[in-house]
C-alpha cells in the first residue's frame, strides 16, 4: 500500500481524486479466534494491538468501523487478500 501511494504521488502530485485516490488499509474485524477465547462478536484490531502503533506506519490504516462510518454503511466494493 505504501508503494502504491508513493507511485500515485509521483504520477499525480498533490491531486487526490479519481484514479489518483490514495490507498488506505482497512482492517477487518477479528471474528471468532478460538485460542484467544474471543467469542462470536467481531472485535476491532485495537482490542489486541496498539492502535497508535498501527496508525504510525507508512501505510494509512483505519478500522472497519471507521470505514463504515465514512462510507455510510458496511458496503465494500473491492477486497484484496494477502495469503502467505
Amino acid at each position: 500500500v505504501a508503494q502504491l501511494n508513493r507511485r500515485l504521488e509521483d504520477r499525480c502530485g498533490p491531486r487526490r481524486d479519481g484514479e489518483c485516490m490514495r490507498w488506505t488499509l482497512v482492517l477487518p474485524p477479528w471474528c471468532r479466534v478460538v485460542h484467544w477465547w474471543s467469542g462470536s462478536t467481531p472485535l476491532p484490531w485495537s482490542t489486541f494491538f496498539d492502535a497508535k502503533a498501527l496508525r504510525s506506519s507508512q501505510v494509512p490504516v483505519i478500522e472497519f468501523e471507521e470505514y463504515a462510518a465514512i462510507m455510510g454503511g458496511a458496503r465494500v466494493d473491492w477486497v484484496v487478500v494477502f495469503n502467505t
